[in-house]
């Protein structure tokens, strides 16, 4: 009786997530015995269910999964980790950009490199080649925003609300 709710509740998973919008339509990530995997279009298991956590994959086959209470990967589509963090916290910002850590860092999978340190993503680039960030000066909190690079685009404004 319970393999049969436990199959029951993940069908109606897997149908409930494939009416919302997501980055990529090849897999989901679904949950079995308090672990999270990946399955296809074809509810067969492609990532076995092994994190603590995991997201959708975004447009370019990286997700965020967690492993550990404070350790996060960016995956690929496969299941190999691109890039592994001891970190509170760990999310994509953009296609190959991801932010990380207490630090506040923001680096691009592409090269490795960090492009900005000290300063939160608040919000997701759509590839427009900007984020929305938030930093803090003289105890004050502010938001702009800063391009792929790093630079903030208007380095001379502190907004309140960006």
């Amino acid at each position: 009786m319970k393999i049969k709710i436990e199959k029951i509740l993940l069908a109606a998973f897997l149908i409930l997530t494939s009416c919302n919008i997501s980055y990529t339509e090849e897999l989901s990530p679904f949950s079995y015995k308090g672990k999270i995997g990946y399955v296809d279009q074809n509810l067969r298991v492609v990532i076995e269910p092994q994190y603590r956590s995991a997201t959708a994959f975004n447009a370019e086959g990286y997700a965020v999964v967690r492993i550990g209470a404070d350790y996060y990967c960016i995956i690929d589509r496969t299941g190999r980790d691109i890039f592994c963090a001891h970190t509170s916290y760990m999310r994509i910002i953009g296609k190959t950009l991801f932010a990380y850590g207490i630090e506040r860092s923001i680096v691009d999978l592409n090269t490795g490199n960090i492009i900005a340190n000290g300063i939160s993503a608040t919000g997701f680039s759509e590839g427009n080649g900007i984020i929305p960030v938030s930093y803090t000066i003289d105890d004050e909190r502010y938001q702009n925003y800063i391009d792929f690079q790093g630079r903030i685009i208007f380095p001379d404004k502190r907004f309140r609300r960006a």
